[in-house]
């Protein structure tokens, strides 16, 4: 009676030889699909002058409010309603707990909107605010 020889198994390493060029195809998709985020804001809006300035530096954590001459506000490129404030900086203030509020509002914009979007600032418990001005060369 002859033997039975057993099968040899396949052989189960993947080849890895072309892993290099798959990553570096992936890297180069990504870097030319990436969109960076700019806000745009509201188009118009003159910022008033200042006397002195502090430029805030740190980029991570801050909200742009931005506040036109017609009552119109955007917060991060949404348009928003004064009544909504409060409920769309709360949840970026819970993610971020040491949130700025940059407003930006217009020379012309009617200071009783300024006003009521600081009362509903303080309703999200945003206390750190920043208000965007262009530096005034008084000399």
């Amino acid at each position: 009676m002859p033997k039975i020889q057993k099968k040899q198994k396949a052989d189960v390493a993947i080849p890895t030889g072309s892993m290099g060029d798959i990553v570096f195809l992936l890297l180069i998709f990504f870097m030319v699909t990436t969109v960076f985020v700019e806000y745009r804001g509201i188009a118009g809006i003159e910022i008033p002058r200042a006397e002195m300035t502090e430029r805030l530096e740190k980029k991570r954590g801050i909200a742009h409010m931005w506040i036109s001459d017609d009552g119109k506000i955007m917060i991060d490129d949404l348009p928003v309603v004064m009544g909504d404030i409060a409920g769309l900086i709360y949840p970026k203030r819970v993610d971020e707990p040491r949130l700025i509020v940059s407003i930006i509002a217009d020379v012309r914009a009617p200071y009783g909107i300024v006003s009521d979007a600081m009362r509903e600032l303080r309703e999200a418990d945003a206390l750190q605010v920043n208000f965007s001005t262009l530096y005034a060369f008084s000399r």
